[in-house]
């Protein structure tokens, strides 16, 4: 099944543009308290699959497996160069992904190349969370800023091109 993004991208845009925006939130010293016991078990609960987690939330979360120097401390070097090997590293396991598909499938996307795929777009989205947290950014101020340039960007009629300052 072949779906046109292109022709509803910009109703998706708005649509996720509504949602960041709605709910913007700083993250504080009282986010990073450990995991309870309790919290652990309600997580691992079947319940989790039906909780829609913000941005936020989940680069909360991130921060009970961030086991790596550094980390928690907001401009470590060393958890920073960590995260950002990470998220390379990761990222290449995607586009390895991606080439596979051309090079051995003609172009068709397995059900089981698509699970990977999605396993290692979750270990991308960890890393980039965990960036963004080492550099005490908030990922929804993040995702809302980007959000708000590529808007600014298509109305002016320059989303095309190449440039950041365009």
């Amino acid at each position: 099944m072949n779906h046109d993004y292109a022709m509803d991208g910009g109703r998706q845009l708005s649509l996720l543009h509504e949602i960041i925006t709605s709910d913007e939130e700083t993250l504080t010293e009282e986010d990073f308290k450990p995991l309870s016991n309790k919290d652990m078990e309600d997580w691992n609960d079947e319940r989790h699959d039906r909780y829609q987690l913000s941005l936020t939330e989940y680069q909360e979360l991130t921060f009970h497996s961030a086991v790596y120097p550094g980390a928690g401390e907001v401009d470590s070097v060393a958890a920073l160069s960590y995260c950002g090997l990470g998220l390379g590293g990761e990222t290449g396991e995607v586009l390895d992904h991606l080439k596979k598909i051309q090079r051995d499938s003609d172009g068709e996307v397995s059900s089981e190349r698509r699970e990977a795929i999605s396993g290692e777009l979750g270990d991308v989205l960890w890393y980039l969370a965990r960036t963004a947290a080492e550099l005490g950014l908030d990922l929804n101020t993040v995702a809302k800023d980007n959000l708000d340039k590529l808007f600014d960007r298509k109305a002016r009629g320059v989303i095309q091109g190449s440039g950041d300052k365009r």
